[in-house]
C-alpha cells in the first residue's frame, strides 16, 4: 500500500492560539520578574552601602577624617599615604522611577558639619530591614536620619525682595515676584521644583511709579496671571493674562478696574479669558471673567477686610463657574468657603493673628490651614459643616503647607529646635488627612527669622522640597 507524503499541518487558528498563550504566559512572568528585579537591585544598593561604609572607615582610621568628596565610578585614595582604601566606589543601580525613588536616583555623598559623613541613597521595595525610600546611612549605622541643608537658589540682592510666590499642581512650575523697593517688579520662572529660574516676562511687567500686587500660575501651569497698580491713575489697577506657555510667558492686558485686586484664581482650562479675581473697595467681592465681561459672584460684603491674598482650589484644578464652588480665599483670620460670602460660609480663626497659609486636598476634601501665630494645624472637611478640627503638633511653629503633586499627600514646614536647643525646620508629611504627621526631613541651618516665609515647593517623587521666603527660594538638599 502506498502511503501518501502529506503531512498534517497546524492551521492559522491554532498558530494564533499558541502565539496568544506565549504572549500571555511572557506577560505574567514579565509582570511577577519585576518586584524580583527591584529587589535585587534594593539588595546590591546595600551590599554597595556596606561596602562603602567599611572603606570610609579605614579611611578615616588612617587620614583621621573622612574624605569630603567621593566620586562614583572613581577608585577611594588616601591624601596622606596615597592607599587605595576601594579600587572603584560604586554605581548606584538604575532606578527606573516610582513612587519610592526618583528615576536615576543616586547616591549622594556630604561630610556634615559634626565631622560625620552622610551618605543618601533609596530602596525602590525595601531590603532587609530596610524600608523603601530615601535613607542615609553615617558612621556605624546603614538607616540614620537624614540631616538636610537649606541651599539659597534664588538671592534677590540688593533691595529686591520676593513678595509674592504661586506654584501649579504639580509642584514643579512656579513664579516669584520681587521688588526692588521702589515699586519695580521682576517676575521668576521654574520648571523644575525652583532649583533655576528665569525670567518670565517677553515685556516685562514693571515700570515707572507701579508694582504688582498679585501674581498667579494656573493648576496645569499653562497659564498665568498678574495684576499691577496702572502708574497713571492712582487706584487704577491692571489684570494681564498670559498668551503662550513656558519659561518664556508673554502678558498682554485683559482688563482695567478702579478696584483693588486681591486674589487671582485661575481654572485648569484651555480659555484664556477664564478667571475668577476678588476686589476688595475696601470689602471682598468675588468677579469672574467671561468672555470680555466681569459678572459679580457674592454679594453680601460682611466681614470688612482691606482684600482677599491667600487662594486655594476647591476642586481638582477647575473652578465650577455655574455652580457654587470656586475655591477658598482668606484675609486676616477669616477663610471664605466657595465663592459666596455669607455668614454660613466663612471659617474664622480668632485665635491667630492671621491666616498665613492653606491649601485644599482635592482627593481627601480636607483644606489644612496654619496661621501667623505658633500652634496646631487647623482642618476643615469641605462635605461637612464649618467644623473645624486640629491637627499636627501643637508646639510647632507652622510656617507653610504643599499639596503632594499625586494628591497623596500633605506636607507642612514647621520651626522647631533640636535636642540641643538650636532651630530647625522640621518637613513633615501626612498620607492620612492630617491624623498622623511623619518627620520627613530635619533641616539643620534655618531661614533668618527677618525673612518672611511666604510659601513652600513638595515634590515627594523627585524628593525636592523648598521653602520660599521674602528673602530667597530655599531648596532642603543633602
Amino acid at each position: 500500500m502506498k502511503r501518501s507524503g502529506l503531512t498534517k499541518a497546524f492551521t492559522l487558528i491554532e498558530i494564533a492560539t499558541v502565539v496568544i498563550i506565549i504572549g500571555l504566559i511572557f506577560t505574567v512572568v514579565m509582570v511577577n520578574l519585576h518586584p524580583f528585579q527591584a529587589k535585587t537591585r534594593d539588595t546590591k544598593r546595600l551590599s554597595d552601602i556596606s561596602q562603602l561604609q567599611a572603606a570610609l572607615e579605614m579611611y578615616k582610621r588612617d587620614e583621621a577624617v573622612y574624605p569630603t568628596i567621593i566620586t562614583a565610578g572613581q577608585p577611594l585614595v588616601g591624601g596622606i599615604y596615597g592607599k587605595t582604601y576601594l579600587p572603584q566606589v560604586p554605581v548606584a543601580a538604575t532606578t527606573p522611577g516610582n513612587s519610592a525613588c526618583a528615576a536615576g536616583a543616586a547616591y549622594t555623598y556630604g561630610v556634615k558639619t559634626d565631622g560625620n559623613y552622610q551618605l543618601a541613597y533609596c530602596l525602590e521595595t525595601g531590603a532587609g530591614n530596610v524600608a523603601a525610600g530615601t535613607h542615609c546611612a553615617t558612621g556605624g549605622k546603614i538607616d540614620d536620619a537624614c540631616v538636610y541643608k537649606l541651599t539659597q537658589k534664588v538671592d534677590p540682592g540688593g533691595t529686591n525682595t520676593i513678595t509674592d510666590f504661586t506654584i501649579d499642581d504639580n509642584e514643579t512650575k512656579a513664579i516669584i515676584l520681587l521688588d526692588d523697593g521702589s515699586h519695580n517688579n521682576t517676575m521668576k520662572y521654574t520648571a523644575d521644583s525652583g532649583l533655576t529660574w528665569s525670567d518670565t516676562a517677553v515685556i516685562n511687567p514693571s515700570y515707572g511709579n507701579t508694582y504688582i500686587v498679585d501674581v498667579a500660575i494656573s493648576p496645569d501651569g499653562v497659564y498665568a496671571n498678574f495684576s499691577r497698580d496702572e502708574p497713571t491713575s492712582s487706584g487704577n489697577y491692571q489684570i494681564f493674562r498670559s498668551t503662550n506657555s513656558g519659561a518664556s510667558f508673554s502678558f498682554s492686558l485683559l482688563t482695567t478696574a478702579n478696584i483693588t485686586v486681591g486674589c487671582l484664581a485661575i481654572p485648569s482650562t484651555a480659555s484664556v479669558n477664564s478667571l475668577i479675581a476678588s476686589f476688595g473697595n475696601p470689602k471682598p467681592i468675588f468677579w469672574e471673567r467671561s468672555g470680555s465681561s466681569w459678572n459679580q459672584l457674592s454679594t453680601d460684603e460682611t466681614p470688612t477686610v482691606d482684600y482677599l491674598k491667600n487662594c486655594t482650589r476647591l476642586t481638582n484644578g477647575i473652578y465650577s463657574v455655574g455652580g457654587q464652588n470656586v475655591g477658598f480665599f482668606a484675609s486676616g483670620y477669616y477663610v471664605f468657603k466657595n465663592r459666596s460670602v455669607d455668614g454660613t460660609n466663612i471659617l474664622s480663626f480668632a485665635s491667630w493673628t492671621s491666616v498665613k497659609d492653606m491649601k485644599f486636598n482635592p482627593s481627601s476634601g480636607y483644606l489644612y490651614i496654619v496661621g501667623s501665630d505658633a500652634g496646631v494645624i487647623k482642618r476643615h472637611l469641605y462635605t461637612t459643616a464649618n467644623t473645624i478640627t486640629d491637627t499636627g503638633s501643637p508646639s510647632a511653629d507652622w510656617k507653610a503647607l504643599a499639596l503632594g503633586h499625586d494628591y497623596s499627600y500633605m506636607a507642612a514646614a514647621a520651626k522647631e529646635t533640636d535636642a540641643s536647643g538650636a532651630s530647625v525646620y522640621n518637613i513633615y508629611i501626612t498620607t492620612d488627612n492630617g491624623d498622623n504627621w511623619t518627620l520627613y526631613k530635619t533641616i539643620t541651618n534655618t531661614i533668618p527669622d527677618s525673612e518672611t516665609v511666604l510659601g513652600m515647593i513638595a515634590n515627594k517623587g523627585n524628593d525636592t522640597f523648598g521653602i520660599v521666603t521674602s528673602g530667597g527660594v530655599y531648596i532642603a538638599g543633602l
